[in-house]
């Protein structure tokens, strides 16, 4: 058996109940990705209050990178329970916070001497990184980037380099931040190799043209871009930065909020690229699931504010102390940090892969286990309404995923590093059919798939549908009609028939069907094709079909030794029942049997007027 199990339909009716309660207390400003309450969680796995057990990719955000749950970190919070829970550092110092301060100085790049401080949040430990900075420098300036995304309190959202929807409606910002862009190589206009942006000059100049740089006290910026879409910056384009920083006595301040403790493959990230920032921000994973975060850097620097500058009544807790001593001890002791760079092969292999099959994946990229996918329509527009449908199937068929990214169409994943390889495979496949368009098989009960029947325009009925398990098509016997002027199909596991059956065999019996086309809403189907040797494809909802499961009638089915061969367009006429209800779509595509066999297949939308609309088929595969 697998790790899910789902008892219910995802929400099941206990979440419901409680997502109404929730919208009746809390405000909506509150966003949440899946409407599911959770009620145990164990290692990579959730089971929520209706008794599903879910796969979680998602690790609160991040903050779970060696489990949920992890034993010695559970441990080491039963065991300070049981001593005291709280007791304010500045009030009456502890052992806990002083041993991870020290453990940090010694884990964080640079060969300086450091000293830390702890605080609650992400954006506090940005937000005190930049007093400390300023502090010391007597500098105001600060530069950050665009696409980052450092926090929500308000210095920290004036330094977030995204509108929607962290900053619509909450300014006016602090002053005195300087924004530059990031390199995103996936989007540059210029395509150039190396690097455009990687010239010292470049940045001297843009950095000149807004702020003096002897007024800059800080430049923030995330090794690898958490919220803005995992982006990986050009080689070479970080020790750039820090040259720059050197040279004009700038702080430089690594946000390592998201991508440290092993996420990737490294304590940090910034020791993929040879860097020693100044100062280091460090939240989320830091101490498995409480709360915590710390800045650690330069000792002159922490030194720099005077006595009672920096601190907070529950800043560096005791008990988030405690689990975050353990939660270092689980890392090193379990080598979850070559385990994460072993998953990310393993996300990177199976995303590259997805990437030839859809034409929709604009990119896969990774550091480690930190790795994404980008979603995008055909002109590489942000394929946003994609990414949040291929959620949806994911969180309905058991599968906790996140999305990231400024177009929101990003999916990242961040699952614990300890999750085991068949867990790892599991949601894989879930995510896999989700991009395909369909639910995951054998969920709950329900069998997702596709009914599928075939017919001749001459032979006047055709016959009931089979059903598609997963990648497997189970044929059905047809209607003999005359032989196919194109050549001869090939025989399904031996069954002896007419041509036609011969063919429709040949077609269903092959192996794998998908037909996960981009669907855009029409006034009226077109559903006719008179053209010889074309393929008419005709989607409607069958008797009593719940939404994913649609009938396909195949006519006019030419072979070519063995695999498809369409001299004439490809038209797909649809009502499909889809999680917003009945929509009615129709691609018309030009596609040889080449085009079939692979992913990209451009397609058009014809309408009642006879208008047309360039469209991108995802997927259309014919083994």
């Amino acid at each position: 058996m697998g790790a899910i199990s789902l008892k219910t339909e995802v929400p099941g009716p206990l979440s419901r109940a409680l997502y109404e309660r929730l919208q009746a207390a809390t405000p909506r400003s509150v966003g949440h990705t899946t409407p599911i309450a959770v009620a145990h969680a164990e290692g990579a796995r959730i089971t929520d209050v209706d008794g599903n057990v879910l796969l979680d990719f998602g690790g609160g955000i991040g903050v779970v990178n060696v489990g949920h749950r992890a034993p010695r970190v559970v441990a080491a919070l039963h065991d300070q329970a049981d001593r005291y829970l709280h007791q304010c550092f500045q009030v009456m110092v502890y052992e806990p916070y002083i041993e991870l301060c020290e453990r940090l100085n010694r884990l964080t790049p640079g060969s300086f001497a450091k000293k830390s401080v702890l605080f609650n949040s992400g954006a506090e430990a940005v937000e005190n990184a930049i007093k400390i900075a300023r502090s010391a420098t007597g500098r105001r300036a600060v530069l950050a980037f665009d696409r980052a995304f450092h926090g929500r309190t308000l210095l920290a959202l004036g330094l977030t380099g995204q509108v929607q929807p962290y900053k619509a409606g909450f300014g006016p910002f602090p002053a005195d931040i300087v924004r530059l862009p990031l390199p995103y190589c996936y989007r540059c206009p210029h395509q150039r190799t190396p690097c455009c942006q990687l010239e010292l000059s470049a940045l001297e100049d843009l950095v000149r043209s807004q702020v003096a740089p002897d007024e800059v006290a800080a430049l923030i910026v995330e090794p690898v871009l958490g919220e803005g879409g995992f982006i990986i910056p050009p080689e070479g384009y970080l020790t750039n930065l820090q040259a720059f920083c050197r040279k004009h006595a700038i702080v430089l301040i690594a946000d390592e909020v998201q991508s440290g403790f092993g996420r990737t493959g490294r304590w940090f990230a910034s020791e993929h690229f040879g860097i020693e920032p100044d100062l280091i921000t460090m939240a989320k994973s830091l101490a498995g699931g409480t709360v915590l975060s710390a800045v650690t850097g330069r000792a002159e620097l922490l030194d720099a504010p005077g006595p009672g500058g920096l601190g907070g009544t529950y800043g560096g807790s005791p008990m988030a102390c405690r689990a975050a001593l353990a939660t270092q001890d689980t890392l090193e002791q379990e080598g979850l940090l070559s385990r994460a760079e072993e998953i990310g092969r393993r996300l990177l292999e199976r995303g590259s892969a997805w990437q030839q099959r859809f034409a929709f994946i604009g990119e896969v990229r990774g550091l480690g286990a930190m790795v994404a996918l980008e979603l995008v329509e055909a002109d590489k527009a942000p394929a946003s309404d994609r990414a949040a449908r291929v959620l949806k199937r994911c969180y309905e068929s058991g599968l906790i995923l996140l999305k990231a990214g400024a177009g929101a169409n990003v999916l990242r994943f961040l699952m614990p590093l300890s999750i085991g390889w068949d867990e790892l495979d599991e949601g894989l496949d879930v995510l896999e059919a989700a991009l395909s368009g369909r639910r995951a098989a054998g969920q709950a009960g329900h069998e997702a798939g596709v009914g599928v029947g075939i017919d001749r325009p001459d032979a006047g009925h055709h016959a009931g549908p089979a059903r598609v398990k997963g990648a497997e098509v189970v044929a059905v016997p047809v209607a003999p009609g005359p032989p196919s002027p194109h050549g001869r199909g090939r025989q399904h596991r031996g069954r002896e028939g007419p041509p036609t059956a011969a063919r429709a065999h040949g077609l269903v019996g092959a192996g794998r069907i998908s037909l996960a086309v981009g669907l855009h809403p029409l006034d009226r189907l077109t559903s006719r094709l008179h053209r010889p040797g074309g393929v008419l494809l005709h989607h409607r909802p069958g008797g009593g079909s719940r939404a994913g499961v649609i009938q396909v009638r195949l006519a006019q089915i030419v072979f070519f030794k063995g695999r498809l061969s369409l001299q004439g367009p490809l038209l797909l006429g649809a009502e499909v029942l889809d999680d917003d209800g009945l929509v009615p779509v129709g691609i018309g595509a030009g596609l040889s049997h080449e085009a079939l066999l692979g992913p990209g297949a451009r397609a058009q939308c014809t309408d009642q007027k006879g208008g047309h609309e360039a469209l991108h088929a995802d997927s259309v595969l014919l083994p």
